[in-house]
């Protein structure tokens, strides 16, 4: 393959000499804010110290681990010193700095200086990794990984049809459009080389990568039907107060003016504009639903609708939610909830870990959550989302040759087997993890985070019987990240997920028009909930002004899509994991 300096300066890539027979592969997407390391700046370390609360480096950490970096904290026993290890991808040394000095020093200077914490800045580069040496040595091919920074610049050089690698990993608006330009190579004839690949993957991802003439454009990593997200609480100031899980709307409110009451805390805090776990006490669960009728419809034209925006503006104006409920990002949010400052907002099992941590720091040894489920609408019915769609994809430059692309799908086939799959994950039996019997893997401590912390960076495509399996030691970093993962799963099997048919939808109505659709109706939300748009005056003018801005497009988009498909709208309603054995899912 040509040498890529071209490349240099557009793509801000570590830019090597390819060698043939050695694969290049973008192993990950970076924020246009950020790029990728050079090797020298690979090798090096920063080191600054600084004075703050244990409550702001929780809320720093959460934010920065949002940005797309990579984070550890331990506590050096019998001190007050706590050791953070930033580890961002994209970072040059003097960004690091920048980040310190327009970040965190701010953040801050607010501090109560109770704790002195110390931090070591380390370039993280997949190529290092210990995932990349032992898929090499499983498989017999080596990949060299590389980052983008710039999207645009990728979708320029991708659609020039020069882009000098063999896999890039797109979002899905991404292949989308990529597909639209023929930018990308049809795969059919090397992945028919090795039926396995196929096999191996998830039917619904399959159908989604492939089009009516029998092409085949994508490997795709595919998200199953669990649930994930919920109200996570305090459960020890519920047990304290003898507070009981709400599970209708009457009972949520009067249950956060017991939490306003009792304690003098902000009852729930957030910031999400169209909050699902609240909507469903009014029958709400997607964006675009299926009507009485059978025909997609939006969440704007349901009854429901208009009656979760105005208990949400009752609630916020009897100061039940957090009056910065509208300016609040993800840092304010992380701050009150490790400082102790708040006692419910949304969050999953990856995100009660720094405020636990946090708060048993700071002297609330009890401190835990646990989480609500969709709330019961007036017919005792909670309308429980589920996540199974589309994840990352990886696409190959139209530019590839027939013969090396049969040689990349040789290195996919390889990874996707079952064995090779579960081992680059989670590692070995007895060394890395444990089975308990029920055949659920439990990590081993040190080893499997000193070994797969950054495991799931290296899948292309998920075997879709090792997956879901696999996963589970790697939602068990943490204790607590466990006990939120399951008890949030365990509750919500109780009761039917419903499935969403567009799930697996790919039309360009969509990629035209839902980004901005969504964000008006957010905003517009937002403007409701704090009493600056008078929702019974405005809101009929609101949805028009979204018909006219591609909202009708959008669902008719949907309507041709779904009876087109009537298979890929069945997948969105089922599982194929055994996640529905371990919790006992039923999809309707």
């Amino acid at each position: 393959m040509k040498r890529m300096n071209n490349l240099t300066t557009r793509l801000l890539l570590v830019i090597l000499p390819v060698v043939v027979g050695v694969l290049v592969l973008f192993a990950a997407q970076c924020k246009n804010l950020y790029r990728s390391m050079t090797e020298e700046e690979i090798s090096k370390q920063w080191q600054l110290q600084v004075d703050h609360s244990a409550q702001q480096i929780t809320s720093l950490l959460s934010e920065i681990n949002r940005m797309g970096l990579y984070i550890s904290s331990n506590t050096a026993m019998n001190t007050n010193l706590t050791k953070a290890t930033l580890r961002p991808e994209k970072f040059t040394r003097q960004e690091c700095f920048s980040l310190f000095r327009d970040v965190i020093a701010p953040l801050f200077s607010l501090a109560n200086n109770a704790n002195r914490y110390y931090y070591t800045l380390q370039a993280t580069d997949l190529n290092n990794e210990y995932p990349a040496k032992l898929l090499e040595e499983l498989t017999g091919y080596k990949v060299e990984y590389y980052y983008y920074g710039d999207e645009n610049a990728l979708m320029m050089e991708m659609s020039s049809g020069e882009a000098n690698y063999d896999l890039v990993q797109v979002e899905a608006p991404q292949f989308q459009t990529l597909l639209g330009k023929n930018a990308i190579k049809d795969m059919r004839k090397a992945v028919d080389k090795y039926p396995e690949i196929l096999e191996n993957l998830y039917e619904p991802v399959v159908a989604y990568a492939s089009t009516e003439d029998g092409g085949f454009y994508s490997i795709v990593d595919s998200n199953d039907a669990t649930y994930g997200v919920g109200l996570n609480y305090r459960s020890d100031i519920f047990a304290e107060h003898g507070y009981e899980e709400p599970a209708t709307i009457q009972e949520f409110h009067d249950l956060l003016v017991k939490i306003k009451e009792d304690t003098g805390l902000i009852p729930f805090t957030g910031n999400s504009a169209y909050e699902d776990i609240i909507g469903s006490a009014f029958g709400l669960t997607y964006n675009l639903v299926l009507g009485e009728d059978g025909k997609v419809t939006s969440y704007l034209y349901q009854p429901g609708m208009k009656e979760y925006l105005a208990w949400m503006r009752d609630a916020y104006a009897e100061g039940l939610i957090d009056p910065e409920y509208p300016v609040n990002t993800s840092v304010t949010i992380t701050e009150k909830m490790g400082s102790g400052k708040a006692v419910i907002t949304r969050g999953g099992h990856w995100t009660t870990l720094p405020w636990v941590t946090a708060l048993q720091e700071s002297g609330d040894e009890d401190a835990y959550f646990k989480s609500i489920i969709p709330l019961e609408d007036a017919n005792g019915t909670r309308h429980i989302a589920c996540s199974n769609g589309v994840g990352v994809m990886f696409v190959m430059p139209r530019a590839v040759s027939d013969e090396r692309a049969e040689y990349v799908m040789g290195m996919v086939n390889e990874r996707l087997k079952y064995d090779t799959y579960w081992t680059f994950n989670i590692g070995i039996t007895g060394t890395h993890h444990t089975i308990d019997e029920d055949g659920i893997p439990h990590p081993i401590f040190p080893a499997f985070t000193d070994g797969f912390t950054y495991a799931d960076k290296f899948q292309i495509g998920r075997n879709k019987d090792a997956h879901p399996i696999a996963w589970m030691a790697r939602v068990q970093k943490s204790q607590c990240q466990w006990d939120t993962f399951y008890d949030i799963n365990y509750k919500a099997s109780a009761y039917p997920l419903e499935g969403n048919p567009l799930a697996f939808a790919s039309f360009p109505a969509y990629a035209e028009y839902n980004t901005a659709l969504t964000k008006k109706c957010n905003d517009y939300f937002m403007q409701v909930i704090a009493g600056a748009e008078d929702l019974d005056a405005t809101y009929d003018d609101f949805v028009k002004e979204w018909e006219e801005e591609g909202g009708l497009e959008l669902l008719e988009g949907a309507q041709e899509w779904l009876d087109a498909n009537p298979e890929m709208a069945q997948y969105g309603m089922q599982s194929y994991s055994p996640y529905a054995k371990i919790f006992g899912y039923d999809i309707k």
